[in-house]
């Protein structure tokens, strides 16, 4: 009794697994981004008093973008609608990939915002700004979400195999 057996070469499915790899890294930079938020707007600017607070408008609403694309909530009184939609108006957010790249972004050009991550407002104001807030900055916020990406990176899951995407082809069995 003999047997023969033809194999060809394994046969690597390229479009799969961009899929396969754009999938995963969508997954990746959204726990990263989700990070980024959680170090920022809520647990670095909301939560500056040490304890738990819900923002009222325009700078919390400034990361909405990105919390919408992941799927994520920011704490926000609900009875600030004009506030929500300055935020937004001055920010954007999100993650875009493209051939296999990929980012999530977050910016703002919200001037009281912009001032506050690297001023105290109550002790050096800016005249077309308002001051005496509860929770003076400097804020610092780029730098700890900065931090907790860096952090979060060492935590990413591993890339999926291309042997998901292969196959061999048997041509003859005798």
């Amino acid at each position: 009794m003999r047997l023969k057996l033809t194999i060809e070469m394994a046969q690597f499915n390229k479009s799969a697994y961009v899929q396969l790899f754009e999938s995963w890294l969508h997954q990746q930079l959204s726990r990263l981004a989700a990070r980024y938020l959680l170090a920022t707007a809520v647990d670095l600017i909301a939560g500056q008093t040490g304890a738990y607070r819900v923002w009222s408008g325009a700078s919390a609403a400034s990361f909405l973008h990105l919390a919408n694309e992941i799927h994520s909530t920011i704490p926000i009184s609900k009875g600030n609608a004009t506030g929500i939609a300055y935020g937004k108006r001055f920010s954007d957010g999100g993650i875009e990939i493209d051939k296999g790249v990929g980012r999530f972004f977050y910016s703002t050009d919200l001037p009281h915002l912009v001032y506050n991550e690297y001023h105290n407002a109550n002790t050096d104001p800016d005249r077309a700004l308002f001051s005496q807030l509860k929770n003076p900055g400097p804020y610092g916020f780029q730098k700890a979400g900065t931090r907790a990406v860096e952090h979060a990176i060492d935590g990413m899951d591993p890339l999926p195999s291309p042997l998901l995407v292969q196959s061999i082809k048997v041509k003859t069995v005798t």
